[in-house]
């Protein structure tokens, strides 16, 4: 639609560049108004691809999103998580308990981030060891108010955009961090890796040891 307006608009320029008529000039100009005001209020979630694979799960709009535990962390390593058999099958709108029923918090060093065709952030993390996983950091505006992760997906989103500028190409980081957030087991056909949907960005990593709350206190 905001294409066919820019268009529409093209073309009455070209008519009056040929014809030198004053009313297609100011068909155009009202056609740009009115493209305009078509970008400033149209929801920014109508220009991002909210699906994909299990996405209620990873936006917490699943029936079983509400028995994530806010109120109590876990910690774990990258190691542990990978280490977590996969589930013979992995259900699209419901959540493997007791993993993606949990909120797990991790140090690791964030290797690479980008920005994907979804409005998600994308990242890689490593550990000493050479173990990677992948998380991600959901468009806010794809989960909506249901989401009892809505604020923490924004709250994640402001504290990674304080530090870094996510693109559509991969970037280097290599910077130690905390993550805090909810499994997302995605370990099927070519996506054999766990992943975390991340509610709570920090880095450094000291600016979480200042956190007392529990998450969801802190993402009221």
């Amino acid at each position: 639609m905001v294409y066919r307006c820019w268009v529409d608009g093209l073309r009455a320029v070209s008519r009056s560049a040929q014809l030198k008529n004053e009313n297609t000039m100011k068909r155009f100009l009202w056609l740009s108004s009115l493209c305009l005001v078509f970008l400033i209020f149209i929801p920014s979630r109508s220009f991002a691809q909210c699906t994909g694979e299990r996405w209620s799960v990873k936006t917490g709009t699943d029936p079983d999103a509400t028995l994530v535990n806010l109120n109590s962390t876990t910690s774990t390593t990258i190691a542990s998580l990978s280490g977590i058999a996969a589930p013979a099958t992995l259900p699209d709108n419901a959540r493997i308990q007791p993993t993606e029923i949990t909120t797990w918090v991790l140090n690791a060093t964030l290797v690479k981030y980008a920005r994907s065709f979804d409005a998600d952030y994308h990242m890689v993390f490593t550990d000493s060891a050479g173990h990677t996983m992948i998380a991600e950091i959901p468009d806010p505006g794809c989960g909506g108010p249901v989401s009892p992760f809505a604020a923490g997906i924004a709250h994640a989103r402001a504290q990674f955009d304080a530090m870094f500028t996510a693109t559509s190409t991969f970037q280097n980081a290599n910077v130690p961090v905390q993550i805090t957030g909810a499994e997302q087991d995605r370990r099927r056909s070519f996506q054999a890796y766990p992943g975390i949907s991340i509610l709570r960005f920090c880095f450094p990593r000291r600016a979480c040891r200042r956190e007392r709350q529990p998450v969801s206190a802190q993402l009221q």
